[in-house]
């Protein structure tokens, strides 16, 4: 009996924590790409890393993560052209634009999204 009442109270209380950490787990949808990300970094030593290909997202640290996101898109052939407040516009040689997004996913934590590619 003691077994059952402490397994309702156990979760009770994995469902109530559950709940109330639902927006910060979710809020990017699926979260397991990003919790993949996040262990790549505790494991190996990684600075950026690639969580979606389709949208395109990157995870860095918070606190170089506009360096890290910068040194990126140049190293891939992209000019930063503008900074539009949490996001970056980048163009190419061809003249072709590039959406930066970020998103703080935790206090430690950013989330970097490749929202468009347009060609002028």
């Amino acid at each position: 009996m003691k077994k059952l009442i402490c397994s309702i109270g156990v979760i009770s209380i994995l469902v109530i924590v559950a709940i109330f950490l639902k927006p910060i787990i979710f809020q990017e949808e699926n979260p397991i790409p990003i919790m993949k990300g996040i262990l790549k970094f505790s494991t190996k030593k990684y600075d950026i890393v690639e969580v979606l290909k389709e949208p395109i997202k990157y995870i860095t640290k918070t606190s170089n993560g506009d360096s890290l996101i910068k040194d990126k898109m140049k190293e891939d052939g992209w000019d930063l052209k503008d900074q539009l407040g949490s996001a970056y516009l980048f163009t190419n040689k061809d003249s072709d634009t590039l959406l930066v997004e970020s998103v703080q996913y935790t206090e430690k934590y950013t989330i970097w999204t490749i929202r468009s590619k347009s060609s002028n």
